[in-house]
């Protein structure tokens, strides 16, 4: 045997080892069971938030809202347990039902439902 295979085969076996953990540990961190929307959900309304902000002339029509946006029609509804912006298609909340906004003293309600569960959120102060 050559003293450069045995080398080449010490070197690449000491790589290998190296990454090993280092591929386990990437592929626990991909691993999602529990995943949550509450963040996801706080930093959408954030985003809607801002959006009606710049907005005027908005209407609550018990499942719709719709305002104008830099000179345009839009429109937030449920679309395929979505709660999408049109015009265009901008999905603002996922995996919803029921969705319903409501004004009420000068507040902007959203209602929705998720795996069984209710959800009331202020979205807007008008």
């Amino acid at each position: 045997m050559k003293k450069g295979f045995i080398l080449e085969n010490i070197l690449s076996m000491f790589i290998i080892s190296t990454f090993i953990p280092i591929m386990f540990n990437c592929l626990l961190l991909l691993k999602i069971d529990d995943f949550s929307y509450d963040l996801q959900d706080e930093i959408a309304l954030i985003q809607l938030r801002r959006i009606l902000s710049v907005s005027y002339d908005l209407q609550a029509n018990d499942n719709c809202l719709s305002f104008i946006y830099k000179n345009e029609q839009r429109m937030i509804s449920e679309v395929n347990n979505n709660l999408i912006m049109q015009k265009g298609t901008i999905i603002i909340l996922c995996d919803v039902e029921d969705v319903s906004f409501v004004i009420n003293d000068g507040l902007l309600y959203l209602y929705y439902r998720r795996l069984d569960k209710d959800y009331e959120k202020i979205v807007y102060k008008i």
